[in-house]
């Protein structure tokens, strides 16, 4: 064995982390601080017992820790001409759109 050290070309510089860092900081401290905001305004305002506000937050996480190994597994096995995510793409933009249009005429 010999002690020569060689540079390893596949290290991420730290420049480059620290840049990919701070994006998702700034993209998570909104989330995160509405999150404690919500906790702390429901638990002292409203006296909302802490077992149900510990549900509101976690009850759509259960909900998605459910549904979206279903909707990939579709996602991944759609064809169609135009694409295997594109399809589903059109399909709930127009969803979307009805629901908005039909909640603003209301």
């Amino acid at each position: 064995m010999s002690n020569i050290k060689t540079v390893s070309r596949n290290k991420v510089p730290l420049g480059q982390k620290s840049a990919f860092g701070a994006g998702h900081f700034i993209l998570n401290i909104l989330p995160g601080t509405l999150g404690v905001f919500i906790q702390f305004f429901l638990l002292t305002a409203w006296g909302v017992d802490p077992l149900w506000a510990g549900l509101l937050g976690g009850l759509p996480r259960i909900f998605d820790s459910l549904t979206d190994p279903i909707m990939g597994f579709i996602s991944d096995n759609t064809t169609s001409k135009w694409g295997r995510r594109s399809t589903l793409y059109f399909y709930w933009c127009h969803c979307k759109w009805y629901t908005f249009l039909f909640n603003v005429a209301n």
